[in-house]
């Protein structure tokens, strides 16, 4: 009998060291950055044009005024010329929406499951999405490893369930609010959208736990959201859900773009030109994964692990998706940014304040973005201790007039 048990916890240990091992080579091997398409800033209450320095430039009507037809004439130039831009700067990837293979699909319960999110069940678009393919397409050697490293971590967190203890799940949930902190406050909040200012111990150390989610180094991340933010929902958007669901949501992550990195460095350039963010990004595989996980399996072996590293970084994952998907498609709007970032309580419970989505977009730099005192931001009240306590300053927040200017009346 004991040595059938013994058998039988000798298996068990052999499959969370491979799905654990198996994670872990994964990223190993994927920290190179993917980027996206160019967009430079030119904020407008969080929104901003895209610019394309080789487009071709909209016909100039010489000596013509700017009578409706004229302007509406200039406006299908424009459009026209900002269609060839996109179409330039996506080489080598998937067809423009209107011309995808799988054409336009309505999202299926679109509409009833916004009453979750909605009391007055109020609908902010019509659930159209052009989705992208994500198996019939061409596959990097990149794509593949991200591919394996998300199987693996998901493997891993699977095989956490047999190892449960209370122990376990508390450092789960302490590593968890602290990297997931670290992403809101640091990478989001303070170095996106220079919402606030700190010392710079300070700074490197909230960046350092931000690190810990396993979303990127600090360059990275930016990168990213301040794209996300330049061409918000359009066919340069690095994850909107337009481009189909699961796209949003963790598909953009396993389709490389490394060709686009070139046009984004400069959008980053505030980071990189500090030599503690060039350090995080040569180090980023010893400081976010290596050392945190010797770290775990000294003080509790392969089941704390597991639950210290894979199941928390593959949940924040899914919670970080969610604000990229969930918060683009259900939800309601308070404020006009066109766009289809949406305010929902569910993400802004788990997300330490980041489902308010809407807030966010309208007022891109707001430090807080639970705007309503109802509206819970965890970040916000984090910010504002630091703030009391002397550790912050200069906090960002958008005025009265600013947020009437922009306020939508309730439907």
């Amino acid at each position: 009998m004991q040595h059938r048990k013994n058998r039988s916890s000798g298996s068990s240990n052999i499959f969370l060291t491979v799905a654990l091992v198996t994670g872990c080579c994964c990223i190993m091997f994927c920290n190179h950055a993917f980027a996206a398409p160019s967009c430079n800033k030119a904020h407008s209450h969080g929104r901003a044009e895209l610019v394309d320095g080789n487009a071709p430039k909209p016909l100039a009507l010489v000596g013509m005024p700017m009578t409706a037809p004229v302007r509406a004439a200039s406006v299908v130039a424009a459009a026209a010329a900002a269609a060839a831009a996109v179409a330039t700067m996506h080489p080598g990837t998937q067809p423009p929406r209107g011309q995808r293979p799988k054409g336009m699909q309505e999202l299926p319960l679109g509409k009833i499951t916004q009453k979750m999110f909605s009391i007055r069940d109020r609908q902010f678009w019509d659930y159209k999405v052009y989705p992208r393919n994500y198996f019939k397409r061409s596959w990097a050697k990149k794509d593949v490893l991200y591919s394996f490293l998300f199987i693996g971590m998901h493997l891993g967190a699977f095989g956490a369930l047999f190892s449960f203890s209370w122990t376990n799940f508390a450092v789960f949930w302490a590593l968890y609010v602290i990297s997931g902190m670290g992403v809101t406050i640091s990478y989001h909040r303070q170095l996106a959208h220079n919402g606030f200012k700190t010392s710079k111990w300070l700074e490197y150390t909230l960046a350092l736990c931000g690190m810990q989610a396993i979303q990127g180094h600090p360059i990275k991340w930016v990168l990213w959201h301040r794209q996300h933010h330049a061409c918000c929902d359009t066919e340069s958007d690095v994850h909107s859900p337009l481009d189909g669901f699961w796209w949003s949501h963790m598909g953009w992550m396993l389709e490389g773009k490394d060709q686009w990195l070139p046009f984004l460095k400069a959008s980053a350039k505030d980071l990189e030109s500090q030599a503690a963010y060039r350090f995080f990004k040569n180090y980023y595989h010893v400081l976010a994964i290596i050392l945190p996980i010797a770290g775990l399996y000294a003080a509790g072996g392969w089941p704390l692990v597991l639950w210290g590293f894979c199941v928390r970084v593959v949940f924040l994952w899914h919670v970080t998706g969610a604000v990229n998907s969930l918060c683009h498609v259900w939800g309601f709007q308070d404020y006009k940014t066109d766009d289809l970032s949406m305010n929902n309580w569910l993400i802004g419970l788990f997300a330490f304040g980041e489902g308010w989505h809407n807030n966010h977009h309208a007022f891109a730099t707001s430090v807080r973005h639970g705007l309503k005192w109802w509206q819970v931001d965890v970040s916000w009240y984090t910010i504002w201790v630091m703030h009391k306590l002397g550790l912050a300053w200069n906090l960002r927040l958008p005025s009265e007039r600013a947020k009437a200017r922009l306020a939508l009346v309730p439907a």
